[in-house]
Formats: structure tokens, sequence, C-alpha cells
């Protein structure tokens, strides 16, 4: 609590004190003076001052103490208001990501598709390969020679394919 808001909040209530004592004389000259009760008389007593003074600075406490109290809260509201951002960005990246490896494993399952129907190729000009030679080359032969070179591309291409989503999952 600040010491001088506490000090500048005393010094009214004694000013205002003051004044009601000073504006005592001049009620009774107007004539429209009335029994003084118990508590103004009691006000007067410089203990029982001191208790109003200490009172007071207790109330004072309490609405700062209140405001501090509202100011953590709502500090600390901001704060989970910024964490639950972050959560939802992380779940939208989450889901972002599911999603392309959904993508990849679909492209994964069409390139082992093919791979399969290159495999049966190459085994099947494999075993015509055992037949005899005929002297000049053919187009069915140059199929033959692509095909070997499509199947080595995409046997690289598939290992380094299930490398890349092992190491996605760990």
């Amino acid at each position: 609590m600040n010491p001088r808001i506490t000090q500048k909040c005393c010094t009214m209530h004694e000013q205002m004190l003051k004044l009601n004592t000073e504006n005592d004389p001049l009620r009774r000259k107007a004539g429209s003076v009335e029994p003084q009760c118990k508590f103004e008389i009691h006000l007067q007593d410089p203990r029982l001052l001191q208790i109003h003074k200490a009172l007071f600075k207790m109330q004072v406490q309490e609405k700062l103490q209140k405001k501090e109290h509202e100011t953590e809260t709502f500090e600390l509201e901001s704060k989970v208001l910024v964490l639950e951002n972050e959560l939802v960005r992380v779940e939208l990246q989450r889901d972002s990501d599911y999603q392309e490896l959904v993508l990849a494993n679909a492209w994964l399952s069409a390139l082992e598709k093919d791979y399969q129907e290159l495999s049966t190729q190459h085994l099947a000009l494999k075993n015509k390969e055992h037949e005899p030679c005929k002297p000049s080359a053919t187009e069915q032969e140059m199929k033959t020679v692509v095909a070997d070179v499509s199947c080595t591309c995409f046997k690289r291409l598939l290992i380094e394919i299930h490398c890349k989503i092992f190491l996605f999952f760990e």
C-alpha cells in the first residue's frame, strides 16, 4: 500500500473532523443548535479519533488490496487466454500434420502398387531374357531396359519414403 495515499486520506479525514468541530460554535450562534449527541462528544476524544483513523486506514488498505487482487485476476485470465490460443494453434498444426501424413500414406500406397506392377513386369521380362536372343533390338527389349531402371528408381524412392515416415513418428 502506498504510504503517501494513506497519509493524504488521513489528513483529509482529520480536516473533515476539524471542520465539524469548528462549525459547532457557528451553529450555536445561529440558534439552530441541536443538543450534541454522544457520538460527536466521543469524536473529540483523542483515543477515539485514533481508532477512527485506524479504521479508515484499514478500509483504504482493503480497497487497495481488492484492486490489486482484481488486477492479478485479470492478468491471470489474460495468461489463460493466451495459453488457450496457443493450444488451439498447436491442435490446428497437429491436424494439418495428420492430413499431410494421410496424403503421404496414400501416395506411398500408390507407389507400392506401381512397384508391385513393375516388379511383375520385370520378372516376366527376365523370364523372357532366358529365351534365345534375337539379333536386332526390338521395341519390347527397349521397354525391358526402361522397366529395369524404373524398378530400381522406385525401390530407392520407397525406401526413402519409409525412412521419412518412420522419422516423422519418432
